[in-house]
């Protein structure tokens, strides 16, 4: 009888050493997938197992265990919800959130719309009513074709559904792209600078406490001067990161194609002969107006040029002229000499005649 109630002890013993050896086991499993339940289980089971605990205490292990489970479940189905929202519709500041980060995002959208100016009321209306503020805006117009480019900043918050809304306004075609920027190493690498310099500010200015020497306050101040400017630049690179992160980026470019007329052309057909003959007369009085102004603001202009081009040529004309005349007096000269000679010749044969006819008498 002793032996077998000895060899019913030593059974048990076994078995209840065997129940808490596999309840440890799965604990451990449970432990590593990363629910934080579990470590709090398996400091419980460390303990339990040095005092070699009861079998009445297994069933709260096992709840506990179940209870990690479902943790477990919860954290994967949480983590796993991010790509689904982003399936369904992008949300930026949830999924920063969800992923701890710092994103920035930036938005470019085309869009040809059926009416430009009513387009364009639409994304100021929507800008102004999710909590953002125009940046940029340019406009050009053709005969073809009107358009205008805006550049928004929007709350984080209302990014989505100001894309949303922006989607809903009559279009013919749209063009729409996301862009998001992981800046989270480069925030945390400058707050990890930001401890340093500011470290080190603090140990230069005990050094310019105790220091006793003209020159070395002097290199401690140049020291301390040359850390307070690298402090500022990090903290303004962190301000403008928080910016951009808190304000995401939206660009916009509206145009319409098909039916642009300019109003100032509708406004002429529909105008009077009487009044568009009067102002067609106007306008050329107005040209001439212009051309007249022109001639003078020109003649003014080149005055001087003007005066030494009249007087070269009164010099060069006078010189032309003597030199004419010159010849001319030549030309008579020459004309007139043979004229004389044959008149001098005549009248020596006259006298010649005439004094033979005296000789005979």
């Amino acid at each position: 009888m002793r032996k077998r109630g000895f060899i019913c002890i030593l059974l048990l013993s076994m078995l209840l050493s065997s129940c808490s050896g596999s309840a440890s086991n799965a604990n451990q499993s449970t432990a590593k997938a990363g629910s934080p339940i579990n470590v709090g289980m398996e400091e419980s089971l460390s303990e339990d197992s040095g005092t070699a605990e009861s079998p009445a205490e297994l069933p709260s292990d096992q709840e506990n265990t179940i209870i990690s489970e479902k943790d477990l479940q919860s954290v994967t189905t949480s983590t796993s919800a991010v790509p689904v929202e982003q399936l369904k519709g992008f949300n930026g500041a949830s999924t920063a959130e969800a992923l701890n980060k710092k994103l920035i995002y930036t938005a470019n959208l085309v869009m040809r719309v059926k009416n430009y100016a009513t387009a364009q009321s639409e994304v100021r209306n929507l800008a102004s009513l999710s909590g953002g503020y125009i940046v940029e805006f340019s406009e050009d117009q053709s005969t073809q074709e009107v358009g205008g480019t805006f550049v928004l900043k929007v709350p984080v918050n209302g990014f989505s559904s100001l894309l949303d809304n922006i989607e809903k306004i009559k279009h013919e075609s749209l063009q729409q792209s996301i862009k998001g920027q992981d800046v989270s190493e480069e925030y945390v690498d400058l707050e990890s600078r930001l401890k340093v310099k500011e470290l080190m500010e603090k140990q230069y200015t005990e050094f310019m406490k105790k220091a006793t020497k003209t020159d070395e306050l002097v290199s401690f101040a140049n020291e301390l001067g040359k850390i307070q400017e690298d402090i500022e630049l990090v903290k303004g690179r962190m301000r403008y990161i928080n910016n951009n992160v808190s304000y995401s980026t939206v660009e916009i470019r509206l145009y319409q194609q098909d039916g642009i007329v300019d109003p100032a052309l509708i406004n002429e057909e529909k105008a009077p002969l009487f009044d568009r003959a009067n102002d067609a007369l106007k306008g050329t009085i107005n040209a001439l107006t212009i051309l007249f102004q022109w001639i003078v603001v020109i003649l003014f202009g080149a005055s001087p040029i003007i005066l030494v081009a009249i007087i070269v040529w009164i010099v060069l004309w006078l010189i032309r002229r003597n030199r004419v005349e010159k010849k001319n007096d030549h030309n008579r000269i020459t004309h007139y000499r043979p004229v004389i000679e044959t008149v001098d010749e005549h009248e020596i044969k006259i006298n010649n005649v005439q004094d033979s006819s005296d000789d005979l008498k």
